[in-house]
């Protein structure tokens, strides 16, 4: 009586499952149900069975209300004044700021996850995901590539001239020339201040920084 796992502990409103949330369940009892007949005590997959029968009227029943969706969106002016503080500390502390003011500039414009901007098992970002290419009549545009996203997914993302800008300017403050960087460059995108105290990367600095940092 006191198991009460779908109870929405948050909010006065009734627990009510998402489409995300009601498969997960049912694949968790569909592997119950595989080892039952592996152990020959039930002949079917009531849950499996579930699952391909999630026809389009019960997601739309799934649906969560558009008032309970929060989101976490900056304003205008929010922004405006993240931009004005990198300005100032990045001219008053480049060394522990510029690697800031060019991170904003990215995560803000460009929108990757945090994993795709940091290194992690497999992959570490280089000056190289940065790509120029050119368009119709010769026109020049700008990519950020993305490997192995979520989902497994890659892609490559429209980069806004205040990314470029950004980048630029970030690549003259740690002395790698004055330009884009060239195809195949890879040296680590986002270095570390201090060396690292353990692991593969301990004592170095020039190695990228993690998801926590």
């Amino acid at each position: 009586d006191n198991w009460k796992p779908f109870v929405n502990r948050s909010s006065p409103k009734s627990y009510k499952r998402s489409e995300s949330s009601l498969k997960t369940q049912l694949s968790n009892l569909s592997y119950m149900y595989v080892f039952l007949e592996d152990m020959e005590y039930s002949s079917s997959n009531p849950a499996a069975v579930a699952m391909r029968r999630l026809t389009s009227a019960i997601k739309i029943d799934l649906r969560p209300d558009r008032s309970e969706v929060g989101h976490k969106g900056m304003s205008s002016l929010q922004v405006s004044y993240l931009v004005r503080t990198l300005e100032h500390i990045s001219k008053s502390d480049p060394e522990k700021y510029e690697r800031s003011r060019f991170l904003f500039y990215l995560m803000i414009f460009c929108y990757p996850r945090i994993s795709e901007v940091s290194a992690r098992p497999g992959y570490s970002p280089v000056f190289g995901d940065f790509e120029m290419h050119r368009g119709l009549n010769n026109e020049i545009y700008y990519t950020f590539f993305m490997p192995s996203s979520k989902g497994g997914k890659t892609r490559k993302v429209i980069c806004a001239p205040l990314v470029i800008d950004a980048l630029i300017r970030y690549r003259m403050f740690r002395g790698l020339g004055k330009g884009f960087p060239l195809p195949g460059d890879d040296t680590p995108l986002f270095v570390r201040h201090k060396p690292g105290t353990h692991g593969r990367d301990k004592n170095l600095v020039d190695a990228n920084l993690g998801i926590s940092q």
